[in-house]
């Protein structure tokens, strides 16, 4: 049986989980834009602002 350093899982899976929160496919990135830009209702429209920024924010990181 082969062995793996734990060290290597924890660093894998630490990549892998900013990984899958700092990417959403493209199709779904130009629905939350237009949805903001559509949205008529304040609260929801300023969610789904706050998601943009979000979005914005993690791409320039």
């Amino acid at each position: 049986m082969r062995e793996i350093d734990c060290a290597r899982i924890s660093a894998a899976v630490a990549r892998l989980c900013v990984e899958s929160n700092r990417y959403l496919p493209p199709e779904a990135e130009r629905a939350l834009r237009v949805a903001a830009g559509r949205e008529s209702w304040p609260l929801a429209r300023g969610i789904l602002d706050d998601l943009v920024r979000n979005l914005d924010m993690a791409r320039a990181a």
